[in-house]
């Protein structure tokens, strides 16, 4: 069983649009849910995406998430990414793959954007 922690950059098991073979997600919870009676325990996750041909810039709440926003102990991100807001998903522990890095304070900030831009839609974060 992996044990992870807030900033943990996953490759998830599966990709939950079906779009690819796997997604990149960052937990985001800090491990304070709660163990759930039936599964265990259960991580939130916002996922990140790569950026090829800026396709996924154009949208008002996506943050672009630079590789290199991670912990000075930590690897790079594989690539430039984007995060995307509105894919927070509820994940167990065999829906992990790996874990790759983690996510520097500017990094999480970065995260922390996007659901401002995404929940304050009406209001300009810029």
């Amino acid at each position: 069983m992996i044990a992870l922690r807030q900033r943990d950059v996953v490759s998830l098991t599966y990709d939950p649009y079906k779009s690819s073979g796997t997604r990149s997600a960052v937990v985001i919870d800090g491990m304070k849910t709660p163990n759930h009676p039936n599964v265990g325990r259960i991580y939130s996750v916002v996922t990140i995406t790569k950026d090829q041909n800026n396709q996924y810039d154009q949208h008002d709440w996506t943050v672009e998430l630079p590789k290199e926003k991670t912990e000075t102990d930590q690897p790079p991100l594989k690539h430039d990414s984007v995060i995307t807001p509105w894919g927070t998903f509820n994940i167990q522990s065999n829906d992990i793959a790996s874990q790759h890095t983690r996510l520097n304070d500017s990094g999480m900030k970065r995260i922390f954007l996007a659901f401002q831009r995404m929940i304050l839609d009406d209001v300009d974060t810029n």
